[in-house]
This record gives structure tokens, sequence and C-alpha cells, in this order.
């Protein structure tokens, strides 16, 4: 969440309870970390820096979907995300992440994935 801090009884009404910045940061001190980097939250942009205070930082990185994915439907949501990964590299006492976008399309092309040669014969339904 933007908030600094969400209410336990906000929390407790959903089983994908939101946090707020002095929470992740409580949590993170609590296990000696100041970074954070969580996946299966839908961000469009694919990698989102949520919080980023010099003292904690929380990133979303989101890896499904994307417009070359013809295992969703054509209609889906998902097809507007750009599907991220990320390189970490650790040197000299720094870490460096880069986001980079997966592409795809390679992954779907029936000369390189068998699975794709032939029509499936289960239709997706809408």
């Amino acid at each position: 969440s933007t908030a600094d801090l969400i209410p336990s009884a906000l929390q407790e009404q959903t089983a994908r309870f939101p946090f707020g910045r002095l929470q992740a940061r409580a949590f993170l001190e609590r296990i000696g970390c100041n970074t954070l980097i969580r996946g299966h939250e839908k961000v469009e942009e694919g990698f989102r820096r949520v919080y980023d205070d010099g003292r904690i930082l929380l990133c979303t990185l989101f890896s499904a979907g994307g417009d070359a994915n013809d295992d969703l439907p054509l209609f889906s949501s998902y097809r507007f995300v750009a599907p991220t990964a990320l390189t970490i590299r650790w040197q000299e006492g720094r870490t460096k992440i880069t986001p980079w976008v997966i592409d795809y399309k390679p992954y779907v092309d029936p000369e390189r994935n068998a699975f794709y040669r032939t029509r499936t014969k289960i239709k997706h339904k809408a």
C-alpha cells in the first residue's frame, strides 16, 4: 500500500492483505534485511519499485503474461503485462538490480516448441 500503516482489522478481511511502508520496514528489520522482491502481484510494467527510501527497498516483479503468450485468452488483461525478470549482481559491497523484459516469442514459435506445432483440441472458454 502507499499508506504508512494498514490497520490489522483491514488486513484480516482478506488472505492477501496489504501492508504499509512502516510495516514493511519493521518486517525487514526483524529479519535483518533491507530489500524484498516479491512476485505474484500483477504490475503491467512487469517491475515496480514500491518503496525505495534509502532504508528499505520493496520491489514487485511479475514475469507472466505478455502479448505473445498464446496460453492466454485473447482478451485477458494479462496480455498487457510486460513480463519481466531480474538480474541481481553483488560486487564490492554493492547490489545492482537490473530488470529486463522477457521475450516469450521464441518460446511459442512452433519451430522451437513442439507443443505449438499442432492445434490444441481443448478450446479456451470465456
